[in-house]
């Protein structure tokens, strides 16, 4: 029997490394983004409330662009899985990946927060 094992929400060693290993930039990063991915999110359910597939890929879009830069695999995926359907004009499933987006970004804002606080502890 193999025992699960909880997969990191986002590669801190990949992030550096785009950001030239600069922890300072990084931790302002997660600070804009914790601020932001709210409203992010936001215009997201408010384009597929709306049925408006362009500005569901515009947002999830520039959302996937955040998320590369933090290498958040799960919640990039699915971003990009919303971009996707907002190009293709498919909006039948997209309250489901919402409800995954929104998961996978809780646990991901948890995540950064801790990281940049273990830092701010330590210093």
């Amino acid at each position: 029997m193999t025992a699960s094992r909880k997969v990191s929400a986002f590669d801190q060693d990949a992030a550096l490394s785009r950001l030239g290993g600069d922890f300072e930039l990084f931790d302002e990063l997660i600070e804009m983004f914790c601020e932001s991915a709210d409203d992010q999110i936001g215009e997201i359910e408010t384009s597929i409330r709306e049925g408006d597939a362009d500005q569901l890929r515009q947002t999830a879009h520039a959302l996937s662009g955040s998320l590369a830069l933090f290498a958040a695999g799960p919640a990039l995926e699915t971003a990009r899985r919303l971009e996707h359907m907002g190009r293709d004009g498919e909006l039948l499933d997209t309250d489901l990946h919402l409800g995954r987006l929104n998961g996978e970004l809780a646990e991901l804002l948890e995540q950064l927060r801790i990281d940049r606080e273990s830092r701010q502890q330590a210093a």
